[in-house]
């Protein structure tokens, strides 16, 4: 799965996304499928990453969807930092199965090396705080 495609197709059939604060705003809320609805719940965290990408990228810099050009990166080329906090909403936060988290290091692939630091603040933001340790 890929979530600029999907996004693309949802764009397409007349709703547009947004971020406000925790949550994704649709217009027209009243016309999502049962389906679509779903999809946008199972996927936030990566709709929002996108969304929130999209929007600080800037005109200038080309969208990070050119399926012709495919992936920037191979999921071994990502940093550890952002492996980390992906995996770490996927599971802890969506409990999800190994397989959709390596869906999602999949879909992270599409995004520029430059514009990680944005993606793994907003998987960081997701996280409780690691407790302190006291001695």
């Amino acid at each position: 799965m890929n979530i600029t495609h999907a996004l693309s197709q949802i764009e397409q059939a007349g709703f547009t996304l947004e971020v406000d604060g925790p949550d994704i705003i649709v217009n027209p809320p009243g016309k999502l499928s049962p389906e679509q609805r779903q999809f946008i719940r199972d996927h936030k965290s990566e709709i929002m990453a996108a969304l929130l990408e999209s929007s600080s990228a800037g005109s200038d810099i080309a969208p990070s969807n050119d399926h012709q050009a495919g992936p920037h990166v191979t999921v071994d080329m990502l940093t550890a930092r952002l492996v980390t906090a992906a995996a770490r909403v996927c599971t802890e936060l969506h409990h999800d199965p190994p397989e959709a988290v390596q869906d999602m290091l999949v879909d992270l692939t599409w995004n520029r090396p430059e514009d990680w630091d944005v993606l793994i603040r907003h998987f960081e933001n997701q996280l409780s705080p690691p407790p302190l340790v006291t001695c």
